[in-house]
């Protein structure tokens, strides 16, 4: 028997399941470890949707605590590096490691959803997964599993980056 690819497992869900239910992804996930995920069909992408269904290890617990606040600080150290470099971005929202940007476009600063939907998309087709939110929808989350090694983080930062970049 051979392996589903996304593109059928996807149709398979759009007769199944119901349009209320969200996905982020039309990539469907066959395993995972730390922080990488491997989808149906081998390929590799770095979690920073993932973070809060793979961390429930305990409350404050010491190193929990640690490592939240030094990804945090990473995070958000980038984020305000990024604002300043890209028009695009409103706001920075988050508390601890679960950040967001605000995508804004125009004079007025309206949410910009169409432009958070193509990053999501170009990083992706990168490696990295994201999710949009906010009423809007313009809303760009990060919330990367704790034990994302350095090497990952910044990777997936650098994906992103280039994703903003290329949104200008």
């Amino acid at each position: 028997m051979t392996q589903p690819t996304n593109e059928q497992l996807y149709q398979l869900r759009t007769e199944t399941i119901s349009n209320g239910v969200g996905s982020t992804t039309t990539n469907f996930i066959a395993s995972a470890r730390g922080a990488m995920m491997w989808d149906v069909e081998g390929r590799e992408y770095i979690d920073f949707v993932g973070g809060i269904g793979v961390m429930n290890i305990g409350h404050c617990h010491p190193k929990v605590v640690a490592a939240i606040k030094e990804q945090a600080e990473k995070l958000k150290a980038r984020f305000e590096k990024w604002q300043q470099q890209f028009d695009i971005i409103g706001g920075i929202r988050g508390l601890g490691a679960m950040l967001g940007l605000g995508l804004v476009k125009g004079a007025n600063r309206e949410p910009a959803a169409d432009e958070a939907k193509q990053l999501t998309g170009f990083c992706l087709e990168k490696g990295l997964l994201l999710l949009s939110c906010g009423s809007y929808g313009n809303v760009i989350r990060v919330l990367a599993p704790f034990v994302i090694t350095d090497e990952q983080l910044e990777k997936g930062l650098d994906i992103m980056e280039e994703g903003l970049a290329a949104l200008t």
